[in-house]
């Protein structure tokens, strides 16, 4: 992802009825923290909260509007029944 992008709500499901590109289906927006710059997080534009489980066993809640730091080995359920894992490079 580049800096400033968002995950839309048509990228989380297999087989999208439409493709809405609306400020309303965003899901996820890539954010750099701004007092340290080159590190990024995702913040929440769901509305539901998200459960993030990170590499050292730890588990985090993600309310709508907060930001969760992205690090190698976070594994973020979104809902749905959709995760993601962040890794690194």
């Amino acid at each position: 992802m580049r800096r400033a992008a968002g995950v839309r709500a048509h990228r989380l499901l297999p087989e999208p009825a439409r493709h809405d590109c609306s400020d309303a289906a965003l899901v996820a927006e890539l954010v750099e923290h701004p007092g340290r710059p080159g590190r990024f997080g995702l913040v929440d534009r769901s509305g539901e909260t998200w459960t993030g489980t990170r590499s050292d066993g730890t588990v985090q809640t993600v309310e709508p509007g907060r930001r969760v730091p992205l690090r190698s080995g976070l594994d973020l359920d979104l809902g749905g029944g959709v995760r993601a894992v962040v890794r690194a490079r």
